[in-house]
């Protein structure tokens, strides 16, 4: 999945699907004019990927103070 956001382009992908426990997924950030940042995160079992990315990029906003 791949959204656009205001301050960059998020796409993830789940990398390893666990039936009992949270599945990981590769988040990648790639800001505007910049280059892309790789994040590993799990999600649970009833979040959607969009969610998932949503959230990823809510936290790298925090980090990075925009």
């Amino acid at each position: 999945m791949k959204k656009e956001y205001d301050k960059a382009i998020v796409s993830c992908r789940r990398i390893v699907c666990n039936p009992c426990a949270l599945d990981e997924y590769e988040v990648t950030i790639t800001p505007h004019g910049a280059s892309e940042l790789i994040e590993y995160t799990y999600g649970g079992p009833f979040e959607s990927d969009e969610a998932i990315c949503g959230r990823v990029y809510r936290q790298w906003l925090k980090e990075n103070k925009f």
